[in-house]
């Protein structure tokens, strides 16, 4: 009795994820369609559908599952302990030190190279 209460859930399912692209698919279409339309009268409908579509989204497995993943994440960023600012400046500061002196190593490289081969080829 389960199995065929899953298969029937699965296939609710499957028609809710297909009303759901529908309804997105429609306020995306619509806003198109009203093209000579005030744009305060087309972004209403593309907002409608969007979040009518996530609505309906929302109420399948896949969505809840992914609004819960979505509230969890949510509650470890805020558990995390963020760099202060002076950190941030100091770390900031070391990579662009960094990059300026591995461009300068590059660009010495380069003249090395660049000699080399005007010597071999005889241009130099």
């Amino acid at each position: 009795m389960s199995e065929t209460k899953q298969q029937s859930s699965g296939a609710v399912d499957t028609m809710k994820l297909a009303a759901a692209l529908a309804l997105l698919v429609g306020g995306i279409a619509a806003f198109y369609f009203l093209n000579d339309q005030a744009a305060y009268v087309r972004w209403p409908v593309l907002l409608v559908g969007v979040i009518a579509g996530l609505v309906v989204f929302g109420t399948t497995n896949n969505g809840s599952n992914i609004f819960s993943l979505i509230r969890g994440s949510r509650t470890e960023v805020r558990k995390m302990v963020w760099p202060t600012r002076k950190e941030t400046l100091q770390t900031t500061l070391t990579i662009f030190i960094v990059v300026f002196l591995l461009g300068l190593f590059l660009w010495f490289v380069d003249m090395l190279l660049l000699s080399g081969v005007r010597w071999i080829t005889g241009q130099g």
